[in-house]
């Protein structure tokens, strides 16, 4: 969320990396060296067009995807359309907060 004029808006902000691009660091977490970021303040529907950009260079099969999101039914959709046979993970903080309501 960022602050505007208009109040607090979303950001939508994806990040692609290929598995080869993870490096341990020496400690107990690894380290990202390459990666691509998009994002659009606004609506997803012009989120998705920056997005698929940043994801068409990889050209791997769907199967090998991985898609970590917040759980927003939009992304939910479009990745279950777009890429069925990807694997689909709810992020930690996001799965945490849905098991504190539960």
């Amino acid at each position: 969320m960022v602050q505007t004029d208009d109040g607090y808006k979303e950001v939508k902000a994806g990040r692609v990396w290929r598995q080869r691009s993870i490096s341990a660091n020496g400690s107990t977490r690894n380290r990202i060296t390459q990666s691509q970021y998009s994002a659009h303040l606004g609506h997803y529907s012009d989120f998705l067009p920056k997005f698929e950009a940043s994801l068409s260079p990889y050209q791997v099969p769907d199967s090998q995807l991985v898609f970590i999101t917040d759980g927003a039914a939009w992304i939910h959709e479009y990745t279950s359309t777009h890429y069925p046979a990807a694997t689909h993970i709810l992020d930690y903080f996001h799965a945490v907060e849905r098991l504190h309501t539960f």
